[in-house]
């Protein structure tokens, strides 16, 4: 007989495969019985939803026409942007480039 390496064979076959098994403990039947599924509680049926608000159906009719058909929205126009003196950022500019400042000063 040829030597392994701790493999060693009992002949014996589990109990609870042989059904000689024991019954199941306590601990194990309160566990069966925990995960047991249950059948569902009935449950009563909700409350109707009341409107929070009115509905516009003028205003949805208009939202639902093609944008063609519809009056435009209107826009109000951007302000227009004040003027920026960049004459202080050229002299920089120029101090940093190592240019002489060739633009007259107002």
């Amino acid at each position: 007989m040829s030597e392994t390496s701790g493999a060693i064979s009992g002949s014996n076959v589990a109990a609870y495969l042989r059904g000689d098994a024991e019954a199941a403990p306590a601990a194990d039947r309160i566990l069966e019985r925990l995960t047991a599924p249950t059948a569902p509680k009935p449950v009563a049926p909700a409350a109707p939803a009341t409107p929070a608000a009115r509905i516009d159906e003028a205003k949805l009719e208009s939202l639902a026409k093609p944008a063609e058909a519809r009056p435009p929205a209107a826009v109000p126009a951007p302000a227009p942007a004040p003027p920026v003196d960049l004459g202080k950022a050229n002299e920089k500019l120029s101090a940093l480039l190592g240019k002489k400042d060739e633009t007259p000063k107002k």
